[in-house]
């Protein structure tokens, strides 16, 4: 079964994709409201056997809107989406997340697309960018990555994140270190 994600341009909005999937004929099966805990999703059944599924989802923890596709048309339907809405090539976004930038806000909001994309975006490539991004000099930039690994939730980053935790010069990094080095070792545990 394939997997895509397209991250698309912050202007898309769920009227728009609801609109866009009408016209391809997908069916909407469930809309989830965004929670304290969840993000905002629509699920479709979509592709010529209906047994593929798009979801749209604005993920307000990364603030990024993407859809994610699973199924034996996965690639089909990824190329659709990308034909009808506004988005970030994969190469154009890693481009961009790995370009060191004095506007740190901008850097650390390619850093999160990129992070959404997962293992689509090349396993070794995105473990180098957060951790880049987690020796970062800025101890904004430093928090954002954490978010990112936690995100990820990725072994690769359990040393450093551990590390963090016990040695950050910045009190709130070291904090949120702290915070997912315990979750690391919750899981660990079977607790999580």
């Amino acid at each position: 079964m394939g997997e895509r994600k397209v991250i698309l341009d912050h202007e898309v909005l769920p009227e728009d994709f609801r609109e866009g999937a009408a016209r391809m004929g997908w069916e909407l099966v469930k809309e989830h409201p965004a929670g304290r805990d969840s993000t905002y999703e629509q699920i479709y059944r979509a592709g010529r056997e209906g047994t593929s599924t798009v979801h749209y989802i604005e993920d307000q923890f990364v603030k990024v809107r993407y859809v994610f596709i699973r199924g034996p048309e996965a690639d089909e339907l990824a190329e659709q989406v990308m034909d009808i809405f506004d988005h970030a090539p994969d190469a154009s976004l890693l481009a961009a997340a790995e370009k060191d930038r004095e506007d740190l806000q901008t850097m650390v909001n390619w850093m999160l697309s990129a992070t959404v994309l997962g293992d689509q975006a090349g396993h070794e490539r995105l473990v180098a960018l957060i951790e880049k991004r987690l020796a970062h000099e800025d101890p904004g930039v430093r928090r954002i990555a954490l978010l990112a690994a936690s995100w990820l939730e990725w072994p690769d980053f359990r040393a450093t994140i551990e590390r963090m935790a016990e040695a950050d010069p910045d009190e709130d990094v070291r904090a949120d270190a702290a915070k997912l080095a315990g979750a690391y070792r919750q899981r660990d545990e079977g607790k999580l």
